[in-house]
């Protein structure tokens, strides 16, 4: 580096040239030098740019807006809502009650499975017995974007379905729209009736199918308890017809009765006799009177115990002690049968008509408090919607590609 006169110079730079010592140091030609500075790239071809936003945003609008003015076939709604209640009053939001159909878990439970039902294969099933939804959604009127293919699946069906019919359950109040969409004012209206009817039917399935099975698995249980009973009374019966007694117990209490005071009687005649004939003679007339009195009243005690043995065991020895034991047993144990078999066939019988009783009764209710009614206006697709919707995806996809374009320039 060289410095004369104020200036300072490069000798390493082959543009500017080398005075030699001593000499006068030429002027700077600029102008030569920018012209030998490297050229800068060329800028990229300034069309492509719009051209870009043009396919990924302005095409797509256009699209949209060209096939739901054009092309789209209108699509109604109709609507319905309701509210679960339980039969004692209860609804979801104010349930606080833990008894059975009243509790707000229950409550809840059984709104949300009337909203799952609503869109599930079990309501396309339920719904084809009265709407042939294949044909009703496969008409050739219908755009071919929005109708359901003929060769349609079950599954597809179902998805298209899912896509048709729209539950929204409200956990705040308790409350649940249903709104089904179809391409007739009058197809509309007449599948969410339909749906309402559903809904109250399945929730009345929900109610009577446990009872249902209770009221059945009862009277299994009422037929076993009658012929158990009709078992022990044809026992009781035989018995009495083969021994000839109807109550053996309390006739061997009234026997013992009798046959205590006879006994008392006869211990109080003899005794007088005894006293009598110590001071009489056996020949007086009141001590005869006495000896017969007590005679008699030994005979009528042994006739007594000896018609009881005869009607007590029949056939064997009447003296038998041991007949007359195995009698009375047989008899308690049928009485004691009868009067189980009795209680049982009570008992099941009141069971029975307390869940034919509730059969009777409903623990839900559907509430629908807003009926469906025809639609008047196409409310979809809806132009604004649509349009604002495929606007923002274009914008995301065209910034995001014009990113990754700039990206990929300056990298290679």
């Amino acid at each position: 580096m060289m410095q004369k006169a104020g200036l300072v110079q490069d000798i390493s730079d082959p543009a500017i040239p080398t005075a030699k010592r001593g000499a006068q140091t030429p002027a700077v030609d600029w102008a030569q030098v920018v012209a030998q500075l490297p050229k800068p790239k060329k800028a990229a071809r300034g069309w492509f740019v719009p051209l870009w936003f043009a396919c990924c945003v302005l095409l797509p609008l256009a699209g949209t807006w060209l096939y739901i003015s054009q092309l789209a076939t209108q699509q109604y709604t109709a609507s319905f809502r309701y509210m679960m209640q339980s039969a004692r009053g209860g609804s979801v939001e104010g349930s606080t009650d833990t008894g059975s159909g009243g509790s707000a878990a229950e409550l809840y439970v059984a709104n949300f499975m009337v909203a799952d039902y609503l869109s599930s294969p079990q309501a396309i099933q339920d719904l084809q017995r009265k709407f042939d939804l294949r044909s009703l959604f496969s008409d050739d009127r219908i755009d071919w974007l929005a109708r359901l293919p003929d060769d349609a699946t079950s599954e597809v069906l179902q998805d298209y379905w899912r896509g048709q019919v729209s539950t929204n359950f409200d956990m705040m109040t308790g409350l649940t729209h249903v709104s089904i969409r179809a391409f007739s004012p009058q197809d509309a209206q007449a599948l969410a009736d339909e749906m309402v009817v559903l809904s109250e039917n399945l929730v009345n399935e929900l109610n009577m199918r446990p009872l249902s099975d209770s009221v059945n698995f009862l009277q299994g249980e009422l037929r076993t308890a009658t012929q158990r009973l009709q078992t022990a009374r044809d026992a009781m019966q035989k018995f009495r017809a083969t021994h000839r007694s109807i109550d053996p117990t309390s006739e061997a209490s009234m026997t013992d009765g009798l046959v205590s005071k006879l006994t008392d009687q006869y211990v109080a005649t003899t005794t007088q006799v005894a006293v009598l004939s110590s001071q009489l003679t056996k020949d007086a007339p009141s001590v005869q009177q006495l000896e017969r009195q007590a005679k008699a009243i030994a005979d009528e005690i042994f006739k007594a115990r000896q018609r009881f043995a005869a009607n007590s065991a029949q056939g064997e020895d009447p003296s038998s002690a041991a007949s007359y034991s195995a009698q009375l047993q047989e008899y308690q144990n049928l009485q004691l049968e009868l009067d189980i078999a009795t209680t049982n066939y009570q008992s099941t019988e009141t069971a029975l008509n307390g869940a034919r009783q509730k059969l009777s009764q409903k623990h839900f209710y559907v509430l629908t408090y807003v009926m469906p009614s025809p639609p008047e206006a196409s409310d979809y697709p809806d132009m604004a919607t649509s349009l604002t919707v495929v606007l923002a995806v274009s914008l995301c996809f065209w910034i995001v590609s014009s990113l990754v374009a700039i990206s990929m320039r300056d990298h290679f």
